[in-house]
């Protein structure tokens, strides 16, 4: 998928081990600034699979995945991902 800078694509993000990594335009992404759960939460449990969303090139090395207000899990949050070439490890 190519991807233009400054345009949001709806995007269900893999979370389901964590808020880290995303494959978004045919590039490997990880979160700049990790995200945490309170213990007990969705998002901790490792309860939630999918985050729903968009996607949004900011700049050709930055992409900022905003989650959807109605979702139960960061409803409104702005996480910014950099290139990366690390794998996405298995869960744990």
């Amino acid at each position: 998928m190519q991807a233009d800078v400054g345009v949001a694509y709806p995007f269900d993000l893999l979370v389901h081990c964590g808020l880290v990594y995303a494959v978004f335009a045919g590039r490997a992404w990880k979160v700049e600034q990790p995200v945490t759960d309170p213990p007990g939460e969705p998002l901790a449990r490792g309860s939630v699979n999918y985050l729903p969303g968009s996607m949004r090139l900011t700049s050709a090395d930055r992409l900022a995945f905003t989650v959807d207000t109605g979702s139960s899990v960061l409803p409104g949050a702005t996480v910014t991902f950099l290139p990366t070439a690390e794998e996405r490890p298995l869960c744990h």
